[in-house]
């Protein structure tokens, strides 16, 4: 029996704040890059120094705008719907999660909450990052951000990975 998989946008969380924090880690670097280029140039004065970021506005303020923007568009999330549950191998699919430098953050009530492993990776997304698996009536909900989906999606649809008893097993 295959699996049936419902894809729907999921309400994202902290994007603004994301956005702020992303923009201030670019907007230094590009500060200190520009730094860098007068103290290696020999021209370092704080008259040059202002001169030239005022001209280099497109690399100290527009550059690190874009990039905070694509971070914080990158946190998007889906809810995904998988039937029939008595069908999902769990197990595979926490070790997707796994795999993924994810770990356990609670569990219970067939709900598990997944969190960033790294203290760096948590910090970089503010925590909000916090994907989970949970069984509903017969179904298996699994809140992501919409760019890990789009790695689990195709495995679920095409191959037999995630079935408990699979025809023929595609691992």
């Amino acid at each position: 029996m295959s699996l049936n998989i419902h894809v729907q946008k999921a309400k994202s969380e902290g994007t603004v704040p994301i956005f702020i924090l992303h923009f201030i880690f670019a907007s230094i670097s590009m500060a200190l890059v520009l730094l860098l280029i007068q103290l290696f140039g020999g021209a370092l004065t704080w008259d040059n120094y202002s001169n030239y970021y005022i001209v280099l506005m497109p690399l100290t303020i527009v550059l690190p705008a874009i990039i905070a923007i694509a971070t914080a568009l990158s946190y998007k999330s889906v809810l995904l719907t998988i039937a029939p549950a008595a069908s999902v191998n769990q197990e595979r699919l926490k070790n997707f999660f796994f795999k993924g430098a994810y770990r356990v953050s609670s569990q219970g009530d067939g709900r598990v909450v997944f969190e960033r492993a790294g203290l760096i990776r948590r910090f970089l997304c503010l925590n909000f990052d916090k994907p989970y698996i949970e069984v509903v009536s017969g179904e298996v909900r699994v809140y992501m951000l919409r760019r890990v989906s789009h790695f689990l999606i195709p495995q679920l649809k095409q191959g037999k990975r995630f079935e408990i008893n699979p025809e023929q097993h595609n691992a």
